[in-house]
């Protein structure tokens, strides 16, 4: 099938700043989450799995060091081969190993799974502020900003007044000094501004 004008001009179309924004924090919030789950649900899986302490200490430690060992590496392939496309494969990926280490009969395949895990985390952490700040840069439209400005009511003052930026330190020092004179040679016309 012959891809028709319109169909080349939507797939071409970069996604929404928004959208990239929901699934970029998700995919995050995802990664990090995974590591507290686990070590609350430590006791649960030592009964059920029968596992020692060793195992244990391994299912957490998979997931860490596959991660940490693995995050320069997932940011080098994002870069290479495409930040959206990595970050697609290191999600389906990291959903694709819970399942496995949820569905994991054995401590050993769990801790198998864990690592699989970290790996696919280290795919996904990094290039989900790559992913968010490409989807905010300022080339983007004017989308400069993850957050939308506050718009105040009328009659609340946008700026501070001199008088509350005068703890700040903009008042003080030599730049401070020299405005104040420039001000009061504009006061009187017969004093120079030096």
């Amino acid at each position: 099938m012959i891809a028709r004008p319109a169909q080349l001009a939507v797939a071409a179309r970069p996604p929404s700043p928004a959208w990239t924004l929901v699934i970029a924090s998700a995919g995050a919030f995802m990664t990090c989450v995974d590591t507290m789950v686990v070590t609350t649900a430590l006791p649960v899986l030592r009964v059920s799995l029968h596992g020692t302490l060793a195992d244990l200490e391994w299912t957490v430690n998979a997931y860490n060091l596959a991660f940490a060992c693995l995050l320069l590496a997932g940011a080098t392939l994002g870069d290479r081969f495409g930040r959206r496309r990595m970050f697609c494969i290191g999600l389906a990926a990291f959903t694709a190993a819970s399942a496995a280490a949820a569905l994991s009969p054995t401590a050993g395949a769990l801790i198998a799974a864990r690592a699989v895990q970290g790996a696919a985390a280290a795919l996904v952490l990094p290039l989900t502020l790559t992913l968010i700040s490409d989807a905010f840069s300022p080339g983007r439209g004017g989308h400069n900003r993850p957050v939308p400005r506050i718009r105040l009511p009328r009659g609340v003052p946008r700026h501070r007044h001199r008088a509350d930026r005068a703890h700040l330190g903009t008042d003080h020092g030599p730049s401070g000094q020299l405005r104040r004179r420039r001000q009061a040679a504009a006061v009187l016309p017969g004093k120079s501004a030096t």
